[in-house]
């Protein structure tokens, strides 16, 4: 949407937030978020490590949990030369949503910023950073469903034999 400047008269490019698209998102990724963090449904343990076939290991760690609200860091480990991703996450149980807070060392996204600006942020980097994240997580599951049916197939050939 374009709209006319208050203060010069120039013509604008005014981005708006779409909330109920990063509404859907973050349902999205808690949603998937519950299959990875299985390991962790028991309450006891804070921090787990799975290593997926091609895609490295990925470490799980709870840093804060409440009854509405938990903290979470996932980080896959480096591939190579360049460092894995880090993500931290707020986790709202009650709204059954996954939002991203912190990637790579940047910290609490703004729904909308200008462009260009400093940290040459896109105007929509909270949406993009959460989309980022669904698409990873996606990944990361189709492996471990991947590894998983292969375990099973490896044990029903042990029981066959």
């Amino acid at each position: 949407p374009t709209g006319e400047c208050d203060v010069c008269g120039r013509m604008t490019n005014r981005h708006r937030v779409d909330l109920a698209a990063l509404q859907r998102l973050w349902g999205a990724n808690y949603v998937g978020l519950q299959h990875l963090l299985a390991p962790l449904s028991s309450g006891g343990s804070r921090r787990f490590e799975v290593d997926l076939p091609g895609q490295g290991a990925v470490s799980v760690c709870v840093l804060e949990r409440g009854p509405y609200t938990s903290f979470i860091e996932i980080q896959q480990a480096a591939a190579g030369a360049a460092p894995g991703p880090c993500f931290t996450l707020r986790v709202y149980h009650d709204a059954r949503m996954a939002e991203v807070v912190a990637f790579q060392g940047h910290r609490y996204f703004r729904p909308h910023y200008d462009y260009p600006n400093s940290r040459m942020y896109q105007p929509d980097e909270k949406y993009q950073v959460n989309k980022l994240f669904y698409e990873w997580l996606q990944r990361q599951l189709a492996a471990l469903c991947v590894w998983q049916a292969a375990g099973e197939a490896c044990g029903a050939l042990d029981r066959q034999r």
